[in-house]
């Protein structure tokens, strides 16, 4: 049921329509909800029916859980491993092992 009439109206004056909302049965808020997007910028000051914070300050806290968010990420990614030690020129890379051409003498 989009009513022409809100389409004609400026940020403004949407915002004006806004903040006397606010005080309204959340029937009345639902109406205007279904109207206008209270998200588009125009209705910051404005507490959508069932909330309690206005739209700018929701936006603060989706902003403040986001940056967590990312942050949170950053701190559990891997790290890479270490590059190997370099080697001594003209010299092979040992694995750690014995060599092959020592032998026990415990025989």
């Amino acid at each position: 049921m989009q009513d022409e009439a809100f389409d004609t109206l400026t940020d403004e004056q949407v915002g004006a329509i806004s903040v006397a909302l606010n005080d309204q049965e959340d029937e009345v808020k639902e109406a205007f909800e279904e109207e206008v997007d209270v998200f588009a910028g125009a209705t910051e000051d404005y507490v959508p029916s069932g909330s309690t914070v206005s739209v700018e300050d929701r936006r603060a806290i989706i902003a403040v859980q986001s940056a967590g968010v990312a942050v949170a990420a950053g701190a559990a990614r891997p790290k890479p491993p270490a590059p190997p030690a370099p080697t001594a020129p003209g010299s092979a890379p040992t694995t750690g092992g014995p060599s092959r051409g020592s032998r026990s003498r415990n025989d």
